[in-house]
């Protein structure tokens, strides 16, 4: 289901429903114990909204996955150290480098 959403959002060129797209795969990646990717997802959303002309505030960065808070804290938690680092990742990640990443959760389309 994500990746359809995703596939019609990049055909249509829907650059917020992208961002909203990485910000679902990074709380599935985190439900999925898998971290440090989540953490990427979510700070290529950050970057990617940010880039938009949709910032938002530094003091609010740990509630900007509308509602995926506490999985940020989860994984702040979890990654220590690891955490600033994926996270730097995730926001220097180029477009289509952080929707490969959304992709590794993805089934391949038209399954």
């Amino acid at each position: 289901m994500l990746a359809g959403a995703l596939r019609i959002h990049k055909s249509l060129d829907r650059e917020l429903g992208i961002v909203q797209n990485l910000l679902a795969f990074g709380a599935l990646a985190c439900d999925c114990g898998q971290l440090e990717l989540a953490v990427r997802l979510f700070g290529a959303a950050e970057a990617w909204r940010e880039r938009l002309g949709q910032s938002v505030d530094p003091f609010d960065r740990i509630e900007l996955a509308m509602g995926n808070g506490e999985r940020l804290q989860k994984a702040r938690f979890a990654l220590g150290e690891m955490f600033e680092r994926a996270w730097a990742e995730g926001r220097a990640s180029s477009r289509e480098d952080a929707l490969a990443s959304a992709a590794t959760l993805a089934p391949p389309l038209g399954r």
